[in-house]
């Protein structure tokens, strides 16, 4: 025969139900107690929030983030807790977790202590049986030193471009202003030496090839220096530069590269931005040869009040749009790393038709060339 007190009648009423025993209550006093050891000794802050956006428990960590013990969390509504203009950047999470729907976000919070931390913040809804939510739990996590770590190796990865920036223009200058004019100086001695010499350079076989072998130098050297850093981004407007570069590249490539722009006033850019717009045309037509299997690109540049913004659009066989963030993407990585430290972004997306296009976005100043 089953005891009494540990039976339910399923047809009872909560009114009929045994009250629980001695001992029930001290198992269920002692469970309480070790999971409150646990939470209070994880490092995030753990809590649960009720229907109506009030805390009914919260760990230690609350008193570390907010200055506040959790016995004093316990009660709150989360618009006192967070203040109005955080609580009013989280409550659309809270109410889709209400919903039924889990929710993950990150944020830039205020600590008590005045300095600015990063979190990551999960809601996870609580059922009550099919259909219906009590409430929500919420884990937030103290992710300030991996942003700190993730921004200085940011940081670290654009002064190491810059860096590589700066050498390729140290180079390209050497090979543009000493060589380049070194090969042109030994063509005209050796024009100056057939004519001393009154041997006719266009019946003689090998002077013609000695003078055809530099002019091919020349020109090689003149490329190169121009690769490492495009002469003409310095007296060029960004368009006509990529214009000039889309002609060469489709002449090696044999893509079909029309480049447009729609800029109903000046772009004010300084090289920095010009540098990183032409290095990401440069890095993205070379991953349409090498993986899009794609005949036609279009390269748009278009600016409103705000922003300027660099499309590249193919008609290939299409990746992946989070291609970026895949181990070895390290192409469309080292593009959008670029642009982050410049305060842009990067998006990929699969067009309708054929292929895929990848925007590229940075503030501007708008107004006249100084």
């Amino acid at each position: 025969m089953h005891d009494a007190r540990t039976s339910i009648d399923k047809g009872a009423r909560p009114s009929e139900l045994p009250s629980p025993t001695d001992n029930e209550l001290d198992a269920l006093r002692a469970a309480k107690s070790r999971l409150e050891a646990i939470t209070n000794h994880l490092p995030a802050m753990i809590g649960y929030w009720d229907r109506d956006l009030r805390c009914e428990f919260a760990n230690h960590a609350y008193l570390e983030w907010f200055g506040l013990s959790p016995q004093k969390v316990i009660g709150l509504h989360m618009i006192e807790l967070m203040g109005e203009d955080l609580f009013r950047l989280n409550e659309p999470y809270a109410r889709m977790a209400l919903s039924g729907h889990e929710q993950r976000f990150e944020r830039e919070l205020l600590k008590a202590d005045g300095t600015i931390g990063y979190t990551d913040a999960r809601y996870i809804p609580d059922r009550d049986g099919p259909g219906s939510i009590r409430g929500f739990f919420v884990l937030v996590s103290d992710i300030t030193e991996l942003h700190q770590a993730y921004a200085r190796v940011r940081e670290l990865a654009q002064r190491l471009e810059s860096a590589r920036e700066d050498e390729r223009k140290r180079v390209s200058r050497m090979l543009h202003e000493r060589i380049a004019q070194d090969l042109f100086s030994i063509k005209l001695w050796i024009t100056q030496l057939a004519s001393e010499s009154k041997i006719d350079l266009a019946n003689s076989e090998l002077d013609r090839a000695i003078v055809t072998a530099v002019d091919k130098s020349i020109e090689v050297v003149r490329n190169l220096a121009n690769d490492l850093h495009p002469d003409a981004l310095a007296h060029l407007p960004l368009s006509a530069a990529l214009t000039a570069y889309a002609r060469q590249f489709s002449s090696l490539s044999g893509l079909q590269i029309l480049v447009t722009e729609n800029a109903s006033a000046p772009i004010i850019l300084d090289e920095e931005t010009r540098l990183a717009f032409y290095r990401a045309a440069q890095e993205l037509l070379t991953n349409v040869t090498r993986h899009a299997q794609a005949s036609k690109v279009e390269i748009s540049l278009r600016a409103d009040a705000t922003c300027l913004v660099m499309e590249v659009s193919d008609d290939g066989i299409g990746i992946d749009p989070a291609a970026v963030d895949k181990d070895g993407a390290f192409g469309l990585l080292g593009v959008q790393e670029r642009f982050v430290a410049i305060g842009g972004t990067l998006k990929v997306r699969q067009n309708e038709s054929a292929g895929i296009t990848v925007s590229i976005s940075t503030p501007v100043t708008r107004g006249d060339p100084p």
